[in-house]
C-alpha cells in the first residue's frame, strides 16, 4: 500500500487504506474508533424515539377519530317493523301501529333468511298474500325527493 495511507482498516476479508487527509473524517464516522461520538448500541437516540412516539400517537388519534366520525355519519338505521305484503306492494310501519306505512320497501330488495344472503327479489318472508302482517327487522335510510323525506328500506332480515 502506498505511504500516503495513514491507516488501514479490515472489513470482512477486504483491507481498505484511508488517506492521511481523510483519517480524521473516517475516525469521526467510524463507530469502532476511539473518537466516535455515537456508541454502537445508541443507534436510536432519545430525540428519535420521542419523535417516533409522537408520530405513533398522532396516527392512533387520527385512526380513532376517523373511525368515530365514520360511524357517526352513517345514514343507515335498523328497526323492527310490521309489514303488509300484497301482490304489487310491500308496506311497513311500527309494530304497535302497522297501518301507518312509514317505510318504503321495494319489491326487489336485498334480504337474508337463515343466514343466507339474497341480492334482490321479494323476501321469502313477505309473500304477496295481502293478509295479515309479518314482523321483520329492516335496515333503512332517510331519503329526500322533491322536498319530502321518507324511510327507504335497504335490506330485510327474515
Amino acid at each position: 500500500m502506498p505511504a500516503s495511507y495513514a491507516a488501514q482498516r479490515t472489513v470482512g476479508n477486504h483491507r481498505y487504506g484511508i488517506p492521511e487527509k481523510g483519517l480524521e473524517m473516517a475516525r469521526s464516522h467510524d463507530p469502532a474508533s476511539e473518537d466516535a461520538t455515537t456508541a454502537p448500541g445508541d443507534r436510536w437516540s432519545t430525540p428519535t424515539r420521542a419523535s417516533a412516539a409522537i408520530v405513533a400517537a398522532l396516527l392512533l388519534v387520527g385512526a380513532i377519530a376517523g373511525y368515530v366520525l365514520a360511524g357517526a355519519t352513517s345514514g343507515q338505521h335498523e328497526d323492527v317493523v310490521a309489514c303488509l305484503s300484497a301482490p304489487g306492494a310491500i308496506s311497513c310501519g311500527p309494530v304497535d301501529s302497522p297501518g301507518d306505512a312509514e317505510y318504503g320497501v321495494p319489491l326487489d330488495v336485498a334480504w337474508t333468511q337463515d343466514g343466507a344472503f339474497h341480492e334482490g327479489g321479494r323476501p321469502a318472508c313477505l309473500p304477496p298474500t295481502g293478509r295479515g302482517t309479518v314482523t321483520v327487522r329492516v335496515t333503512w335510510a332517510e331519503v329526500e325527493v322533491g322536498g319530502r323525506t321518507s324511510k327507504q328500506v335497504l335490506g330485510v332480515y327474515c
